[in-house]
């Protein structure tokens, strides 16, 4: 896949952004959800990972705008 990414879009709920996961040392694409009580979570399109909360180490990149797949 291609992604292509805004560093000038204010990321916000429910936006798919880029990520750069510390303790994994390694970017993600993800749906980013805000909670009433203001922490951030990474919710994968994947039901059967699990979210992941988003801690002070990690880097976010930009907003996904386009993603383009290749046809098999």
């Amino acid at each position: 896949d291609i992604v292509v990414v805004d560093k000038s879009i204010q990321f916000e709920n429910g936006k798919k952004i880029v990520v750069w996961i510390d303790d994994e040392k390694g970017w993600t694409v993800k749906t980013l959800s805000i909670k009433p009580d203001g922490s951030m979570w990474l919710i994968p399109a994947n039901s059967l990972l699990k979210p992941y909360k988003i801690t002070e180490n990690d880097k976010f990149f930009g907003v996904v705008t386009w993603i383009l797949h290749k046809e098999v």
